[in-house]
């Protein structure tokens, strides 16, 4: 590896220390180029400032979570399918809460992805939409805009983690079988729109 491309992996991994270790707060400039044993100059060289670097760990995020998403699909069972996603997706939420802040909760004041890092959001979506039009194809969901119907499941997927990760809730509520339910509700009410079915 290049002696810059050797810099550019020394920072990037500065900067997943600090967001996973301390938050999106902690990743300043400063304490990315010590933590690298580098200069700030660097940073600008290498990335051209804060947003750059932070741009970086955004993608990282969901090139994670549009991982987790592949690594349960698809299969014979289209639903199924919609299930065993929602479930990555909660892993990948709990498991992640750092780079989840980042990604959904925008903490950076300002931060704007790239297009190159809008590019990945919407391969992110797409891996979602895909398993909707195979349920659609399949006569489990109604022949909607996949992008659309994806859309009300990620953000159903996205309000429970949120609040599970903030404990926004009374003591003793079970997560898990709180989302699970949400989700088979989800899915039960979708068959119930799709077409040939009696609700």
């Amino acid at each position: 590896m290049s002696p810059v491309g050797t810099t550019r992996d020394s920072l990037l991994r500065a900067a997943h220390e600090l967001l996973v270790s301390e938050g999106p707060a902690a990743v300043t400039i400063r304490r990315v180029a010590a933590g690298a044993n580098s200069t700030t100059m660097t940073i600008y060289s290498q990335f051209g400032g804060k947003d750059g670097i932070i741009d970086e760990l955004f993608v990282e995020g969901f090139r994670v979570l549009q991982a987790a998403l592949q690594a349960v699909g698809p299969s014979a069972d289209p639903v199924d399918d919609l299930r065993r996603g929602a479930a990555a997706y909660r892993h990948f939420a709990l498991e992640n809460t750092a780079y989840y802040s980042l990604m959904f909760q925008r903490p950076i004041p300002d931060f704007e992805p790239s297009d190159a890092a809008q590019v990945v959001v919407r391969a992110t979506l797409e891996e979602l939409a895909s398993r909707v039009r195979a349920a659609m194809a399949d006569g489990n969901v109604p022949g909607v805009d996949p992008v659309t119907t994806a859309i009300a499941v990620w953000a159903t997927c996205h309000g429970l983690v949120s609040l599970e990760i903030a404990d926004a809730a009374p003591e003793g509520v079970d997560w898990e079988a709180t989302y699970t339910f949400t989700v088979e509700a989800l899915l039960a009410g979708l068959h119930a729109l799709a077409p040939g079915t009696t609700g």
